[in-house]
């Protein structure tokens, strides 16, 4: 009941009604459409399609518990709707990706594997030029956490993506936070909990979007260290990493272009030339 929301004689679904303060139409772009992944509450979540003329609503699906992630993305040649569904928990969330063609059939649903039971997370589902699909994840480790005043058979919150074959589910690139930064990379503080005093993990990367680029690397952004890396889409080392601790440029602002914090969602435009 926290929003001003709009029911109709025809269905179930309750819309929500946008408070527009202030909306200048010549700053806008052409896209016809505004695609949310949303949460209602009383099991009323799912993706939503507004018409971006008049916020009015298009489409929704609110069979779910939680949903993000909601946008259009092309597989194959042919347009389908992705969001991710699932359990939210602590900053992160196990779930499921899944794939709709235009017809809104459900025709893949893809999450992680291997990793101790834990699904794909809810930052990043995304299907790549490749036909594969790529999610974020995370999954608790025991590790040595003495050098952030923890016990040398602590548990940690890793954090990472996998790549599959939305056909197969065959795993085809995976990728762990803990296997290149430490823990002297982190920002967060051991003793302000992130999972510690829950028992979860210390949560000291979290892994907040993934991008797969058209040469096969990946572009991640890492909110508790404060960083941008490029992932080496072969061997998963880093090809660089922007901002944080281990920052490898030059930074010609005055410190102001490597001085972000706990950002989200890096995405390369401009043929890659911007972040």
């Amino acid at each position: 009941n926290g929003f001003a929301r709009q029911t109709f004689r025809s269905s179930d679904i309750v819309a929500p009604i946008l408070n527009i303060n202030s909306l200048s139409r010549h700053g806008l772009d052409e896209a016809p459409y505004i695609f949310l992944g949303t949460v209602y509450g009383q099991m009323r979540a799912g993706p939503m399609i507004l018409d971006a003329r008049d916020f009015s609503l298009v489409y929704a699906d609110q069979h779910y518990d939680n949903s993000y992630c909601s946008n259009v993305q092309m597989f194959n040649g042919s347009r389908h709707l992705v969001f991710w569904e699932g359990v939210h928990n602590r900053g992160h969330a196990n779930g499921y990706g899944l794939v709709y063609d235009e017809n809104y059939n459900l025709v893949f649903n893809v999450t992680a594997q291997g990793l101790g039971g834990a699904l794909a997370d809810m930052h990043e589902v995304q299907l790549t030029s490749d036909g594969t699909i790529i999610f974020s994840a995370y999954w608790t480790i025991p590790y040595d956490c003495t050098i952030m005043g923890g016990q040398a058979d602590a548990m940690l919150m890793d954090s990472g993506f996998q790549e599959v074959d939305p056909v197969t589910n065959k795993i085809l690139f995976q990728w762990a936070a803990s296997q290149y930064f430490s823990l002297e990379d982190t920002h967060a503080r051991y003793t302000e909990g992130f999972g510690v005093k829950e028992g979860s993990g210390f949560d000291f990367f979290h892994i907040n979007s993934v991008e797969k680029t058209e040469d096969g690397n990946n572009l991640i952004s890492s909110s508790h260290t404060s960083t941008i890396a490029l992932i080496d889409g072969t061997n998963g080392h880093p090809i660089w990493i922007l901002g944080g601790r281990r920052n490898q440029f030059r930074d010609l602002s005055g410190g102001r272009a490597t001085n972000f914090g706990w950002q989200h969602d890096a995405r390369f435009y401009k043929n890659q030339s911007h972040i």
